[in-house]
């Protein structure tokens, strides 16, 4: 199966320019597209981070919060106006302040294009905001999304279209197989809701085998999308230890080669 990277990006150009050259050192012979989201009074700046990229497509201006809440169907428009153009069987999606520090096969070594790999999938019902792991038991604690309006009017519209189980993930990356990227993008923009709900449900309730990918209790201890941003000393720290699944989450500083090998 033939993999491609999609890195999206909006803002802190010289980090944006690293974190490619560090994708690009890791894994050699991996397309990498770009998907940016920023302003077009930004978009000359990013000039530099293009030019690392095998393409670049702009969507239109949103705001930041529709945005963020609506990633699935950015995503989705980036596919059909850009991805169906691309070869690939399945596709990596990576955000700007997640740095790698392996290549991503030892994340994942391969992906049907029928199957979505999410490493905090887990059943709707299970979701507790405070507990990353999805291996780990939930606690008490409501998932504060389902307390929204859209989530009514997501269970509306489910129960009339569509039926079946719900699903949610919180994750620091995501796999898409290419058939699943075409099944959503043409179904997804008349479901409303937030994508962290929408989109695993609906992919499934689509044909897609999710999948959860069992990583364990130290991959999550480095993830976590409301720490305090890593240090350059913490990710050094890190980048001594032996290889395996090392990633940090958020880290903005444009950390080069020569900084990680200190």
């Amino acid at each position: 199966m033939t993999p491609a990277l999609l890195f999206t990006f909006y803002r802190n150009v010289t980090t944006c320019e690293q974190r490619l050259l560090g994708l690009r050192r890791l894994n050699p012979g991996v397309p990498v597209h770009g998907l940016y989201t920023g302003g077009a009074e930004e978009w000359d700046a990013f000039a530099p981070v293009r030019r690392l990229l095998d393409s670049c497509w702009a969507h239109p201006p949103r705001p930041e919060n529709w945005l963020w809440s609506n990633y699935d169907l950015v995503i989705s428009r980036w596919f059909e106006e850009e991805g169906t153009t691309h070869p690939f069987d399945y596709l990596w999606v990576h955000s700007w302040d997640l740095l790698l520090l392996d290549p991503l096969h030892h994340f994942v070594p391969s992906l049907q294009p029928d199957e979505v790999l999410l490493p905090g999938l887990r059943p709707l019902d299970q979701m507790d905001e405070r507990v990353l792991d999805p291996l780990q038991s939930p606690g008490e604690a409501r998932w504060s999304w389902l307390r929204e309006p859209e989530f009514q009017r997501f269970l509306a519209h489910w129960k009339e279209h569509y039926g079946g189980p719900l699903y949610c993930e919180v994750s620091p990356f995501g796999l898409l197989g290419r058939e699943v990227c075409r099944r959503y993008a043409a179904a997804a923009p008349s479901v409303p809701g937030h994508n962290e709900y929408r989109f695993p449900s609906l992919a499934a309730a689509l044909g897609a085998r999710l999948l959860q990918g069992g990583f364990g209790p130290d991959f999550w201890r480095l993830y976590d999308p409301d720490r305090k941003p890593w240090s350059l000393a913490e990710v050094q720290k890190l980048a001594r230890q032996p290889a395996g699944q090392r990633l940090c989450h958020p880290f903005y500083y444009p950390a080069t080669e020569a900084e990680l090998r200190c």
